[in-house]
């Protein structure tokens, strides 16, 4: 429902987190199953449940633990670079202090985003738009042929169990033999 609304003078601050809630509900409404989060909610305290469904962490907020609400690190990973940059995963701030190639996540923590996959062009500060691990014109960085690398020694993720047809749905005809 946004991103780093803290981003606003204090005195705007309650305006800021109500039009967010609005935001929130509004989204419920149009898909009721569906929750609602926001990112960047470490400062102003926007991590609460009158806010949004679920809390956001960005940079430093990685290192908050917060079990009173669903949250995920939303952002990890920013650095400006051009090519070839770090071959590093760049978690920073989520960082496992025992092996610099591990993400720790806090307590509660649902998993973890990466702040960008691309450069990006920007009216801001160039340096804004150099923090992807794929360059501009959509070369790959060092920090990209890192996660290539190393996926392969990642956990496999659940695998789900085969599904089974519906009652009301026909049986798979094969295609006849030509």
């Amino acid at each position: 429902m946004g991103n780093e609304v803290f981003f606003t003078s204090s005195a705007t601050t309650d305006k800021a987190k109500a039009l967010v809630s609005k935001l929130r509900d509004y989204s419920h409404q149009l898909h009721p199953t569906r929750k609602a989060g926001v990112g960047g909610t470490q400062r102003g305290s926007l991590d609460q449940l009158s806010v949004s469904d679920i809390a956001g962490y960005n940079g430093d907020g990685g290192k908050i633990t917060n079990t009173w609400m669903p949250n995920v690190v939303s952002e990890y990973g920013s650095y400006v670079s051009d090519r070839p940059g770090l071959y590093d995963p760049t978690y920073a701030d989520v960082k496992d202090p025992n092996d610099p190639s591990r993400f720790k996540l806090t307590t509660g923590s649902a998993g973890l985003a990466i702040w960008a996959g691309f450069d990006h062009g920007t009216i801001l500060d160039p340096g804004f738009a150099r923090t992807g691990m794929v360059d501009y014109y959509r070369l790959p960085k060092n920090q990209w042929y890192w996660y290539r690398a190393n996926k392969s020694k990642w956990p496999a993720p659940p695998t789900s169990p085969t599904p089974r047809p519906s009652p009301t749905s026909s049986p798979r005809r094969e295609r006849p033999p030509q």
